[in-house]
């Protein structure tokens, strides 16, 4: 073996499939075992141009000298030497002893004597790739009935062009042991021991698909044979816990009969065949069988053009069976690179989403670990998902490694969301032609179509557009849905590959800071034959920056470069950006008779960090005819310069600004776990409840609502465990979280009202969440969310009442549940009643007087007014104030106030209730925190109807300037210039005046004078070129109390200095983390947020491995921050330096 090599190749191309020039790195580890560390044995590195290939001596380079299968890992990365930017890629290459890699799919794990013994043997290449078989192409069966005899017997299988193999071959009445091995050329595979069926009476029937590869809308046929005479057989088709086909078949033949069935789409991707039939001497008699169903090629998408230009119009032809709907996605080739999976849809993901449908018990899940079979009767009953409820006689079992093989006689007994497209275009010739300006590039997106299509008839549906000016290659893709054949996916994608010979090709960071000298690399690439002198010039379009190179501010920069011919060149431009927001520049490259230009846009973003101020002012015009306010902003004194923003909004609509912003209620918070992704579900059906109680029509907003609600519900989906419940991070936790089912099953409900609900989703959350409930009637949290969410409102006993009264208001609400659940929820109520006089806490009194409004009983008025007493009184405003975690659990409980107060026709206390509320509100209509803000806007969309805000007649005036007729909201930019800025009201009714401000400070906000987490960044500098960084944040909880020894879900925010990003292959390094639960990353990979199940008093280091992508000279320090999600008082913030050498070009 020392003198035998390991070979590999490494491919470097651009997406449009030119060769890429520079440096790589490949190595080589041995695949460990799950749960140990990967550990290289080789490196090797040199100079790449377009493809290379690596060699590994196995003695002198892996150190390897024993003889047998291995699987390496080689992980490669390339650096391109025209742009700096590195590619990652890793893969799996085994050295075999075998050619070939056979296998059995699915084998009985028991044979039935007096029939067959059928098999399905797998061959494939090394790669995973199927081997093509022919009538040439055969694979030996071989079995025997003892250890010696194991090889005597043997049948040819002809391998098909799949790399499929079927067959089998009889087994004699007498057998007691069966042993078999499947060998092609020098590959075999052996099956373990083979267990023998039990039968009392020796009878057995076996099921064994006759049609290969069934697809749908096509007829299946099963083959069933039998020991015996029948005179009947019935078999059930069971499909993700759906009994989707069943029949009663008359057996006139011996030995065997062969039924048939259509596959339907709900067949797919695989249904349990299950037949059986009850002998005249009592006994049951069954078999079952898992067949895999294909999705039926009814649908496929042509180009006119697999070649184009930029801008150049290609048709794209859709073929269809049947009319029905037409999805089409075209992605820049270099997104699949990095992440494929995600986003394409294949046959084996649509089968994987479609299996996840499947219930399985946990003694099931035991079963597919472990083929040990229970001593059990009917398991082909249980196995498929069916109940079977019979007074017959157990005919027959399957056996258990347990029992010994002995005789039987020593056996015991909305249409919105699509695009119609006319079908009436015609084939053109549209070859690209040269115009006398040349048209600028200007349209980059990573995503090029995606569309929903009605198809009107079936045939073909030929749609003309326009690919888009990014020099790379497209991969289009698509399925169909119709209601004859169901889904259905293209064969193949289909690529579209965009070029020209003379082109500018550019990087840009996601955002640089104003004042930062940012280098902008430009490649000048020309594919021509002969190299050209190219002037280029770098065009300031409204001179929003300074080139670092020149004196002034000049409105462009020129440089004469000679461009090579078949490769690039590049030249570096440094610019000094002025003025924030998108900047705009040109670049144009031209050289006699070639020229191109190009158009892009720099996001610049001010030093130091985003403050938000929001003061909000309810007029009331029932009493006094006119009012005023005056405004001016909070500044501290280290705001930074010309950051400041400021705006009037005036609404004649209590939820006018939280219309405007339902997609960023809360703009600086996460929104990655289960609770927080309701707060982009909760405030569309507020909006909505509200439209429809005040009859207000809009229908762009209700369209858009619906579509955030639908994509809100199916994220929510993924935090859904199996037995129903829901939790923060999904099945990543290892429980259900009853606070969290409650709240989502909730919203569920509010929500079913407008779109689509599963019943079965909601019917089981309600389920599972009574079956929570105490022996006193009451609910406590309990398990990983009680270390998640907010421990205070958890653990404390007088807290269970507020725990009890929020699980029953999914219940009792939307009144679903009276019917089913009256014992559960008269037990409840009678908890509260019970305890409700032992209750402290505001939090707790608010909910539980909001809940009981619902239940009969002296208990409604007497928590109304407990809680109303409690209430803080100032200038007309009501609210009520917890103790605990700041603002937003006063804000909860103010909202609970404000309901229970609704509930019983109590205005007064509404109206003040609303004023607090409304002057808590954020300027982009949301509150502090995720929940909060759910329960403020759907208490005041609840308030609003009562409060006749659709019949006010006001007048305003904002400095003296008039404000002319608006519907709903009127917002005004104000000069930065001003600090005060008086509003003027005059007329009757209801209307809010808000002052946003928006600001950033030079130095870090301090939420409070203690610092609640300590933090110590470690920045490593890897390589020579500073090119690559290891990052590592320690941080431990300092607790604020005694009592407090943890924190609740803490969050973690990074955000790199520009030029940065964090690299998405090295983020494993987090998973082996204590209490880490998830980490998403924002901004084009410079910002991650990480959470934390909690902190304790003990180091966590989580580590980062991130790279520069762009130099940048007088870069602004980064940040970290952590905070307690559920108590952000409790905090910390650090800048983070790094230093890194700046070589100039």
């Amino acid at each position: 073996m020392g003198k035998e090599l390991f070979k590999f190749r490494i491919r470097s191309e651009y997406n449009y499939g030119k060769p890429v020039k520079g440096n790589y790195t490949a190595v080589v580890s041995l695949k460990p075992y799950v749960g140990f560390p990967k550990i290289p044995i080789s490196v090797k590195n040199g100079r790449i141009d377009g493809m290379i290939e690596i060699e590994f001596s196995f003695e002198g380079d892996l150190h390897l000298k024993q003889k047998f299968d291995r699987i390496f890992i080689v992980d490669v990365t390339v650096q391109d030497h025209l742009t700096g930017f590195r590619q990652n890629a890793s893969e799996e290459l085994g050295v075999f002893m075998a050619k070939h890699e056979i296998s059995f799919l699915s084998p009985p794990d028991y044979f039935k004597p007096g029939l067959n013994y059928n098999v399905v043997i797998s061959v494939k290449h090394h790669d995973g790739s199927s081997f093509k078989g022919s009538e040439e192409n055969n694979v030996t069966l071989l079995y025997g009935y003892d250890y010696e005899t194991s090889e005597e017997n043997f049948v040819n299988l002809t391998i098909s062009q799949n790399g499929l193999a079927y067959g089998g071959f009889f087994v004699p009445r007498d057998v007691k042991k069966l042993y078999v091995k499947a060998q092609f050329e020098d590959a075999h595979v052996i099956l373990p021991h083979i267990l023998r069926a039990r039968s009392k009476k020796k009878r057995f029937i076996l099921a064994n698909l006759i049609t290969k590869n069934p697809t749908v809308n096509t007829t299946c046929i099963v083959e069933v044979t039998s020991t015996h005479r029948l005179n009947y057989l019935t078999y059930h088709l069971v499909a993700r816990d759906n009994l989707v086909h069943t029949a009663i078949v008359n057996f006139t033949t011996d030995g065997s009969l062969r039924v048939s069935f259509t596959v339907t789409p709900e067949m797919v991707p695989s249904a349990i065949f299950l037949v059986y039939y009850v002998a005249n001497t009592g006994y049951l008699i069954s078999d079952r069988m898992v067949i895999n169903f294909g999705l039926r090629k009814t649908f496929d998408l042509k180009v006119s053009h697999t070649q184009a230009t930029p801008g150049q119009e290609v048709l794209i032809t859709i073929s269809s069976e049947s009319p029905g709907f037409v999805n089409l996605a075209a992605v820049d080739k270099s997104v699949l690179e990095m992440q494929h999976e995600k986003h394409m849809l294949t046959e084996k993901r649509v089968a994987s989403t479609l299996e996840d449908f499947i219930k399985y018990t946990p003694l099931q899940i035991l079963r597919s670990i472990r083929r040990v079979a229970r001593k059990k009767y009917f398991k082909e009953f249980e196995d498929s998902g069916v109940i079977l409820m019979t007074n017959v006689k157990r005919g027959a079992k399957r056996p258990s490694l347990s029992e010994s093989v002995a005789d039987e006689e020593d056996l015991p007994e909305d249409d919105d969301d699509y695009v119609d497209f006319e079908e009436t275009i015609t084939q053109k010739d549209i070859t690209s032609t040269v115009s006398g300006e040349i048209n600028p590039r200007k349209y980059f997106p990573e995503t090029w179509l995606w569309w929903d299509v009605i198809t009107k008839h079936k045939g073909e549906l030929i749609i003309k557009v326009k690919v888009p000016d990014k020099i790379t290659g497209w991969v289009l893709s698509g399925f169909s849905v119709d209601q004859d054949t169901g889904l259905s996916l293209i064969p193949q994608p289909v690529s579209v590959s965009v070029f020209q010979s003379f082109f500018i090709s550019t990087s840009l960071p996601y955002s640089v800071k104003r004042g930062e000298i940012i280098t902008i690399p430009v490649v000048i690439f020309n594919y021509l034959n002969e190299s050209k002198p190219v002037e280029l010039i770098f065009r300031n379009v409204h001179r929003d920056f300074c080139f670092e190179d020149l004196s002034i501010c000049n409105a462009s920069q020129r440089i004469e470069i000679l461009a090579t011919n078949q490769t690039g060149t590049s030249v570096d431009f440094h610019v000094i950006p002025k003025s924030l927001g998108r900047v705009k520049f040109e670049i144009v490259a031209q050289s006699e008779d070639l020229v191109d230009k190009i158009i892009r846009e720099l996001l610049v973003v001010a030093e130091g960090e985003v403050q938000y101020d929001n003061q909000a002012y309810l007029v009331d015009l029932h009493t006094f005819a006119s009012a005023a306010e005056s405004f001016s902003p909070k500044l501290p004194e280290n705001f930074v310069p010309d950051s400041l923003e400021m705006r009037i909004n005036i609404m004649k609509n209590i939820l006018a600004s939280s219309m405007e912003n339902l997609d960023e209620l809360v703009p600086h918070l996460p929104t990655g776990c289960g609770e927080q992704n309701l707060l982009t579900f909760a405030p569309n059906v507020a909006v909505l409840d509200y439209m429809t109680r005040t009859r207000k029509r809009n229908e762009d907003l209700r369209i858009r609502a619906l579509r955030f609600m639908r994509q809100a519900y199916q994220r929510q989906l993924k935090f859904r465990h199996r037995d129903g419940a829901f939790s923060a991070f999904g099945k990543a936790d290892e429980i259900g979280s009853i606070w969290l089912t409650a709240y989502a099953a909730r919203t569920f409900l509010w929500a079913s009202r407008y779109i689509t609900v599963d019943r079965k989703v909601t019917d089981k959350a309600l389920k599972w969440l009574s079956q929570q409930q105490m022996e006193d009637g009451g609910f406590r949290e309990y398990g990983i969310s009680i270390r998640i969410f907010d421990r205070e409102m958890f653990t404390a006993d007088d807290n269970r009442v507020g725990m009890t009264a929020f699980t029953i208001l999914p219940f009792v609400e939307t009144g679903i549940g009276w019917a089913k659940y009256s014992s559960m929820l008269q037990k409840a109520f009678e908890f509260i009643e019970r305890e409700f006089s032992n209750v402290n806490d505001v939090y707790s009194l608010s909910i539980a007087a909001y809940a009981v409004q619902f239940f009969e009983g002296n208990l409604r008025d007497r928590a109304l007014q407990v809680l109303n007493e409690k209430a803080l009184r100032d200038q007309g405003k009501i609210w009520w104030e917890s103790k605990s975690n700041g603002m937003s659990l006063s804000i909860e409980a103010t909202s609970y106030g404000l309901l229970a107060n609704l509930a019983a026709e109590r205005l007064q206390e509404c109206v003040g209730a609303t004023k607090w509320l409304i002057s808590q509100r954020n300027s982009q209509g949301g509150f502090t925190s995720t929940h909060d803000t759910v329960l403020g806007l759907f208490a005041l969309s609840k308030v609003a109807e009562r409060l006749e805000f659709s019949s006010n007649s006001i007048n305003f005036s904002v400095n003296h300037l008039n404000i002319k007729n608006f519907s709903s909201m009127k917002s005004i930019k104000v000069n930065p210039g001003l600090r005060n800025v008086t509003v003027k009201a005059s007329g009757r009714g209801y209307a809010i005046i808000e002052f946003a401000t928006k600001y950033n400070v030079g130095n870090v906000k301090k939420f409070s004078q203690v610092e609640y987490f300590a933090v110590v960044p470690k920045v490593k500098i890897l390589g020579s070129h500073d090119n690559f960084l290891n990052l590592t944040f320690c941080t431990r909880f300092n607790p604020p109390t005694r009592y407090m020894r943890q924190s609740n879900m803490t969050v973690m925010e990074i955000v790199l200095p520009s030029g940065h990003r964090i690299d998405r292959d090295q983020l494993n390094l987090l998973t082996e983390l204590e209490s880490f639960k998830k980490i998403e990353l924002k901004n084009g990979d410079t910002k991650a947020i990480v959470y934390f199940c909690e902190i304790t008093e003990r180091d966590i280091c989580p580590t980062l491995m991130a790279y520069k992508t762009h130099r940048v000279k007088k870069a602004h320090r980064g940040q970290i921050s952590i905070y307690d999600y559920y108590n952000p008082a409790l905090d910390c913030i650090r800048n983070v330096l790094i230093r890194t050498r700046i070589k100039n070009s």
